[in-house]
C-alpha cells in the first residue's frame, strides 16, 4: 500500500493512519494485561509449588522399622533408603525464572491476539463510517499487492549463454535499435549538435537559464488577494482537499437561502398596493 501512498487524499491518509493507531494501541494494551495476567498465574504457580514441597518434606529421619508383627529393627540406611521428594519439589531459582518466563509469554501472546482482534473491530468500524474512501483504500492495497505479485512471478533467466548466441542476440537488438531522433523524442538522448564533452556545460547553462527565469516569474507574480478578487483562487483558509466540499456546501446555503426568501416574497397585490409595481405590470395577468 506505501507504494500507492500517494494516490490517496489527506483525509484518506489521515483515517488510514488513525485505523492503524487504534490496532496498535489496542494490541498494546492486550500485551501489558497479558504481562500482568501471567506474572500472577506464575508467582500463584510458585507459591502452590512451595506448599506441595512443604507437605511432603519430613519432620524427622527415621531410625527404627516396625513391622505389623510387632517385631521392631534399625533402619539401615545402606540397604533401605527412603526416597525424600522434597528437595525435588522445592522450587529453585531457575524453575522460579522459568515458570514466570512461560506464563508471562504465553499470557502476553494471547493477550496481544485479543488486543489486535478488538482494535481490528474498532478500526474496521471507523473506515466503514465513509465506504468511499474505504474503497479507495482497498483499491491502493489491491493494486500493491498486485505489483507485488507480478514481481514474483518475474525471475530472472540464469540460464547460461554461448558466445555464439550471445553475439546474435546482441546483432538482433541492434537491428531493432531505435533511431536517434526517436531517443531525443523520449528524452533519453540530449537534443543538441554540441559535442558529448559539452553537452553537460551546455545542460547545466539551460537548467541555469530555467532557473532565473522562474526566479523573475516567481517576483513578478500576482499577490493573493489580486488573484482572488479576479476569481483565480478561492476566497477560503481551508485546506485543498476540503476547499471542493467547502464549495459545494456554500452553493447549496446560498440555493437553500434563495428558495427561503422566494417562499416569503411579497405578493404582486402588496407591491401594486405600495406603488412598487403598476396595476398593468401585475404577472399573473
Amino acid at each position: 500500500m506505501l507504494k500507492h501512498w500517494h494516490s490517496l487524499s489527506d483525509i484518506d491518509r489521515v483515517k488510514a493512519r488513525s485505523a492503524a493507531t487504534t490496532v496498535a494501541n489496542y494490541t498494546q494494551i492486550g500485551t501489558s494485561i497479558g504481562l500482568i495476567v501471567g506474572w500472577i498465574l506464575a508467582q500463584r504457580s510458585q507459591r502452590s509449588a512451595l506448599k506441595i514441597a512443604n507437605a511432603f518434606k519430613p519432620v524427622e529421619q527415621p531410625i527404627a522399622v516396625v513391622f505389623p508383627n510387632g517385631r521392631a529393627g534399625a533402619v539401615d540406611l545402606s540397604l533401605e533408603a527412603i526416597a525424600i521428594i522434597s528437595d525435588t519439589l522445592k522450587p529453585s531459582r531457575f524453575r522460579n525464572i522459568a515458570t514466570h518466563i512461560f506464563y508471562m509469554s504465553g499470557a502476553s501472546i494471547l493477550g496481544a491476539v485479543c488486543g489486535g482482534l478488538i482494535g481490528f473491530g474498532f478500526a474496521g468500524r471507523q473506515l466503514r463510517e465513509d465506504m468511499k474512501s474505504m474503497a479507495r483504500m482497498a483499491s491502493a492495497l489491491n493494486r500493491s499487492v498486485t505489483m507485488a505479485e507480478e514481481a514474483e512471478q518475474t525471475k530472472v533467466d540464469e540460464t547460461h549463454i554461448s558466445p555464439i548466441e550471445r553475439r546474435n542476440s546482441l546483432e538482433k537488438h541492434l537491428q531493432t535499435r531505435p533511431d536517434p531522433k526517436d531517443l531525443k523524442d523520449r528524452h533519453i538522448l540530449l537534443d543538441t549538435n554540441a559535442a558529448p564533452s559539452l553537452q553537460s556545460a551546455a545542460q547545466e547553462l539551460e537548467r541555469q537559464r530555467a532557473t532565473d527565469s522562474l526566479k523573475k516569474g516567481l517576483e513578478k507574480r500576482p499577490e493573493r488577494d489580486e488573484l482572488i478578487e479576479r476569481n483565480i483562487l478561492p476566497d477560503s483558509n481551508a485546506a485543498p482537499a476540503i476547499q471542493g466540499q467547502q464549495k459545494e456546501l456554500e452553493k447549496h446555503m446560498r440555493a437553500d437561502s434563495l428558495e427561503e426568501k422566494m417562499k416569503h416574497r411579497p405578493k404582486p397585490e402588496e407591491l401594486i398596493k405600495d406603488g412598487i409595481l403598476q396595476a398593468d405590470e401585475d404577472p399573473t395577468k
